[in-house]
């Protein structure tokens, strides 16, 4: 119990709670493919794995490591790379430097998931990777950032009760 706080305001409140009820798994189906999460957290790992269950046609491989990362980005090749970036054994850095100088694994596109703000790092991340998102990430972050890199179908939600499906002009 906490004394002498004051709450919320309920317009606050409701604002936020209909924000939160907005659920994008209707909007975005994605076509099959492989994701690669790459946390020393296990529990950072099992996070984004949940947050993609909602879609079965997403194939997820883990790792806990950069140099693990290299492994299974050469024997599996994933659609996409979801990378942090301070891991013990080969830190993120290390391990996109790597993958993007072999040419058969350059198209693989790799969103770095990190908790670091520091403008510097932010700069050196974007440069060297396709998207940046920051950690603690939302589901709805997640699914909207590798959208754009997965090929999926968008569909429009019409009278807020029946789902009719509308292809994006080209599938991103």
């Amino acid at each position: 119990t906490f004394k002498n706080i004051s709450s919320a305001s309920n317009s606050k409140l409701t604002t936020q709670e209909s924000l939160g009820k907005f659920n994008i798994k209707p909007l975005i189906q994605f076509e099959p493919a492989t994701v690669l999460v790459v946390d020393d957290v296990f529990l950072n790992r099992q996070l984004l794995i949940k947050y993609l269950e909602d879609y079965p046609e997403l194939s997820i491989l883990e790792a806990e490591n950069g140099k693990i990362a290299i492994e299974m980005v050469n024997q599996y090749k994933p659609d996409i790379i979801l990378m942090d970036m301070k891991m013990p054994v080969m830190d993120g850095f290390e391990a996109i430097k790597i993958i993007k100088a072999i040419e058969s694994l350059q198209s693989i596109p790799i969103l770095v998931i990190t908790a670091s703000v520091f403008k510097q790092t932010k700069e050196e991340v974007i440069s060297i990777s396709e998207g940046f998102l920051q950690k603690p990430v939302s589901q709805k972050a997640l699914i909207l950032k590798i959208s754009e890199f997965l090929k999926n179908r968008i569909y429009e939600n019409e009278a807020n009760q029946d789902y009719s499906k509308k292809e994006s002009p080209v599938f991103a």
